[in-house]
């Protein structure tokens, strides 16, 4: 029987299959990638195939007070209608609303306070909720403690007095006393510089309302757009990553240049609304069509100064935003905590004779008040993630929608 070659040929068919198999994978590949779609070309108006009158252009891009009005209702009752943010980023002890009610003054202040706040320390204290993790280690170590001091082994033999524990709790006491009032003292500071920001951006939005407005309303809507979208930039920049309002910029900015200017601005978007606000007043210095200077210089020269105010109240955030209380301190005040709760038990126990259910009852409420103290502390330390700047927001631009919105009469 003739034998079969089947060398070159199986190479052959190898190779080829291979070949086959690369060509199937790689239409596979094709095939099930996305398809992304070609981006249309921007054509200038100016360079469109149907020509359109310079007038007629003007006319298609104006602003008005209808359209300026329906934008800030859409942003109020539609982007921003919820009162707290539903970033699962931002804890729920950072979200507090505005007491403005006088029922809600009348509840913190009564009589009764006491035993609503004692009710509700289970069920509804947001301190609670924070320190669980901690209180629990606590409360399981206490345990152990005890049970090694009733039996008198390890270093449960080390019987400490509680006279020389109190000199640790003084120097406990003091670290957290001086790092919550650093804490309540960026808070104020914080506060005091928002303040400032909101009652700027309200007085420039009455300046361009009374005087910019009436003169080229163009220019009045375009910097009253811009101020009513500044505390919400402010926002964004001192929240960080847990505050994104990108969609406001664009719901209230017609111009898409506009929008990515403030957007895509490298360091603070309100520095770039102050630049744009810097560029429009000085475009009300040049004289109109008739040769007649659209705006006087001294209201050109409050404007300026409101805006310098403005740029003041704005670097005061971020010196509160980048400058925390010193890390050491806050290291060594936690340390010292640490290890005068890992005492504690045992020296609560010996000092109440061997009690081991009230030596744990001690324990575990000195440490509520020292942990929550701490805690307190760390959350006065991030003023603007306490403050409820989206509220504040809501209300900046309201204000500054009013002052345009809502013309005063004629004298």
């Amino acid at each position: 029987m003739k034998k079969l070659n089947l060398g070159f040929g199986a190479g052959r068919v190898a190779v080829v299959s291979l070949m086959l198999m690369l060509l199937l994978q790689l239409c596979i590949t094709v095939i099930s990638s996305p398809v992304e779609p070609v981006p249309k070309r921007r054509i200038s108006p100016f360079r469109s195939r149907k020509k359109k009158s310079w007038s007629r252009l003007r006319e298609e891009e104006k602003d008005s007070l209808e359209r300026f009005s329906a934008d800030v209702e859409n942003v109020l009752n539609n982007l921003r209608a919820a009162e707290y943010c539903n970033n699962p980023k931002i804890p729920e002890i950072y979200r507090n609303p505005i007491r403005d009610d006088e029922e809600w003054w009348i509840r913190h202040t009564s009589q009764f306070r006491y035993i609503r706040h004692v009710m509700n320390l289970p069920t509804k204290s947001r301190l609670v909720r924070r320190i669980i993790p901690q209180m629990l280690v606590l409360f399981l170590w206490s345990c152990i403690a005890i049970s090694l001091g009733i039996r008198d082994i390890y270093f449960a033999k080390l019987h400490i007095n509680l006279t020389s524990m109190s000199l640790i709790s003084t120097f406990v006491a003091a670290l957290l006393t001086l790092r919550s009032n650093q804490g309540l003292r960026r808070l104020d500071e914080a506060r005091k510089a928002i303040h400032l920001v909101c009652s700027h951006v309200r007085e420039m939005s009455h300046l361009i309302g009374t005087n910019v407005y009436p003169e080229d309303q163009q220019l009045g809507l375009l910097a009253a757009r811009h101020l009513s979208i500044f505390l919400w930039t402010l926002k964004s920049y001192l929240h960080g990553s847990s505050s994104n309002e990108d969609d406001v910029v664009f719901a209230m900015l017609t111009s898409p240049n506009d929008a990515h200017f403030i957007i895509d601005y490298k360091f603070k978007p309100p520095v770039a609304i102050l630049m744009r606000l810097r560029q429009i007043v000085y475009h009300l210095s040049s004289p109109d069509k008739n040769g007649k200077l659209r705006e006087n210089k001294e209201v050109q020269k409050a404007i300026y100064q409101m805006m310098y105010r403005l740029n003041e109240a704005l670097m005061t955030t971020e010196r509160v935003r980048i400058s925390p209380i010193p890390p050491l301190y806050t290291t060594h005040a936690t340390r010292l905590l640490l290890f005068y709760l890992f005492w504690l038990p045992l020296a609560m126990y010996g000092a109440l004779g061997g009690s081991g259910a009230a030596a744990l009852l001690v324990t575990v409420v000195v440490g509520f008040a020292m942990l929550g103290l701490d805690e307190i502390s760390l959350v006065l330390e991030l003023p603007f993630q306490f403050m409820p700047l989206r509220q504040l927001s809501k209300i900046s631009m309201r204000d500054s929608a009013d002052a345009i919105v809502y013309r005063p009469p004629p004298l």
